[in-house]
């Protein structure tokens, strides 16, 4: 039938009987293979490069992911405004911390080393050389 709507919508990998989560949805989205063998690995490189103590795990990988998720869906004048020890009001700070699920110093120095290629940079000027493999 042309022009019929679709009685039993589903997204290709998800079994039909199985409700989709939050997580079933974000690992369809974002290939977990590339996320552990290649950002996870690279930006631990990274971070012990910068003498970084602490070697970033794939469950600290998708808290961090996550963590941007909920800032972005907010408006503030800084991502600090999450970490602040300052009260918040109805018309001034941020009405949630994020100390909780993780450290302002290791959300900054995940963000610092985030790496999401294991390529070399080209020799020629290309600015989005990080992001094309992504």
């Amino acid at each position: 039938m042309s022009g019929a709507v679709n009685q039993n919508p589903s997204l290709k990998g998800l079994a039909q009987n199985v409700k989709p989560t939050f997580e079933k949805l974000f690992r369809l989205l974002f290939p977990f293979d590339f996320l552990k063998d290649v950002i996870l690995k690279q930006t631990n490189k990274k971070m012990m490069e910068d003498k970084e103590t602490v070697a970033l795990t794939i469950g600290e990988l998708l808290r961090y992911l996550g963590l941007w998720f909920y800032m972005s869906s907010m408006t503030f004048d800084s991502r600090r405004d999450f970490w602040s020890s300052e009260n918040s009001t109805m018309f001034e700070g941020c009405p949630v911390r994020l100390n909780e699920w993780m450290s302002r110093r290791r959300f900054e120095a995940i963000t610092r080393c985030l790496q999401l290629t294991d390529d070399n940079a080209p020799i020629y000027q290309d600015k989005f050389w990080e992001v094309r493999a992504v």
